[in-house]
């Protein structure tokens, strides 16, 4: 039944760590449905893993160029949850995106001065809705690389070096 099926939360921690590998090489600029739109990941960024230490949160500054980040990366850990700036068709929205069924929380939207209480639920529906459009742009992205081997070794590679890459 298509109600049993779950995707497994290792392939969003992985749509994650693309997502922020991403955001860096391409300088947060994607090109989605026709648009730019700007996606980088802010002053929150937490990694899990195995071993003594499981978690690693980084806070303030630029978490995902920090040294702290990228060895915590090298050592097999995989961004859980991170606070990210989404900038599309003019419009900024800064928002958690959390592996864990892979749930956006605390999302800070353009405010609308509207005066009526239905025409602001309206603004924030669409905002909403923007996000979700935005996000299912980058997944599908972020699919048809790793359901591709060739593809997905590609994109390994482009991570293993960006994880190498000396930035101070």
């Amino acid at each position: 039944m298509i109600s049993d099926f779950v995707i497994p939360e290792f392939v969003f921690r992985e749509f994650l760590i693309w997502l922020l590998v991403q955001s860096e090489i391409r300088d947060g600029s994607f090109e989605l449905g026709g648009e730019y739109v700007s996606f980088r990941v802010e002053d929150q960024l937490k990694l899990e893993g195995e071993g003594d230490v499981r978690q690693t949160e980084l806070k303030k500054g630029a978490p995902s160029i920090s040294l702290e980040a990228r060895s915590a990366l090298r050592n097999g850990k995989l961004p859980t949850r991170m606070r990210v700036r989404l900038v599309a068709g003019g419009d900024e929205y800064l928002f958690v995106l959390d592996s864990r069924l892979m749930e956006i929380r605390g999302v800070k939207m353009p405010v609308v001065p509207l005066s009526e209480a239905e025409l602001r639920m309206e603004q924030r529906i669409f905002h909403l809705s923007q996000i979700y459009r935005m996000l299912e742009l980058l997944f599908n992205q972020f699919s048809a690389l790793r359901l591709d081997a060739e593809k997905w070794d590609g994109q390994i590679k482009e991570i293993n070096q960006w994880l190498q890459e000396n930035h101070s």
